[in-house]
């Protein structure tokens, strides 16, 4: 046997729990560190949240509300359900292609006397809950815009409402200059249009363009002599409306109008996916 016996250098105290955990989290607060360093969440807008980069990605839909009469009730709440139907998602006729999907951006505009519409509402929709990143879901401003979101259409009835409060009956109704204005405002040239994605006008509105341009009320135009006094291309985008019924207006709101315009829309190169009347 030697005289000389081997030791052993192992030094097993390294090894025990307390120092295990203690690297153990020093590992996990290293890589954290290099997370919050290196990780570049996507850039949004502060106003509507909006993805900044790679616009064409996401769809729009552009609501342009035309009242020139306060709503009924009936009609109040078909509209808040319609509204609804655009920020919540759910079962829907697939037709319609109305589903506003996460960064999906959605503007309200309310016509007046002028070609130049107010808008009321923009917004990019959150997405669902199981749609996001638990970084978006600890966001407060995140929580900001998720709240606005889901009270889109209590809200933007309410805002209707108080524009309706001491307002005069408007001696005009811009329809087609409105649309044009939205269109070219809104959305991409025809040729940048992503055909995959949901572009949609939404029009809430009795239909009866009434404005220097051209009245239904006094004149029989053709829809393509209109169409080139205010040409607007509606490539690529479907266009919705909710016409709205009044019976002061019987007279002019038939079958011959709706004509005229699911004639103007398809000159216009737009697709008439819905026309409902309210």
């Amino acid at each position: 046997m030697s005289k000389y016996r081997k030791t052993d250098t192992t030094d097993t105290s390294r090894l025990n729990p307390k120092n295990i955990f203690i690297y153990g989290s020093a590992l996990i607060l290293l890589i954290f560190i290099l997370f919050i360093l290196f990780y570049k969440p996507p850039s949004y807008n502060k106003t509507n949240f909006c993805p900044k980069e790679n616009i064409n990605e996401y769809g729009l839909t552009a609501v342009i509300v035309d009242l020139s009469d306060p709503l009924s009730a009936s009609q109040e709440e078909a509209l808040k359900a319609e509204f609804v139907s655009l920020t919540k998602k759910q079962n829907m006729d697939t037709n319609r292609n109305l589903f506003i999907e996460k960064g999906d951006r959605l503007v309200v505009y309310l016509t007046n006397e002028t070609e130049k519409p107010e808008k009321l509402f923009d917004m990019c929709s959150p997405g669902t809950s199981e749609e996001r990143s638990n970084i978006e879901k600890m966001s407060e401003a995140k929580y900001i815009y998720d709240n606005k979101w889901r009270n889109f259409s209590l809200n933007i009835l309410e805002e209707l409402s108080k524009r309706f409060k001491g307002r005069e009956i408007l001696q005009s109704s811009p329809i087609i200059e409105t649309l044009a204005y939205v269109r070219n405002k809104e959305f991409l040239r025809p040729q940048n249009i992503n055909n995959n994605k949901t572009n949609n006008i939404f029009i809430v509105s009795d239909m009866l363009q009434n404005s220097d341009l051209y009245s239904m009320y006094t004149n029989k135009e053709d829809h393509t002599k209109i169409y080139n006094y205010k040409p607007v291309n509606l490539s690529g985008i479907n266009i919705l409306v909710l016409n709205l019924i009044n019976l002061k207006y019987k007279d002019h709101q038939n079958a011959a109008m709706q004509t005229w315009w699911r004639k103007y829309f398809s000159h216009a190169k737009g697709e008439l996916l819905l026309w409902s009347r309210l």
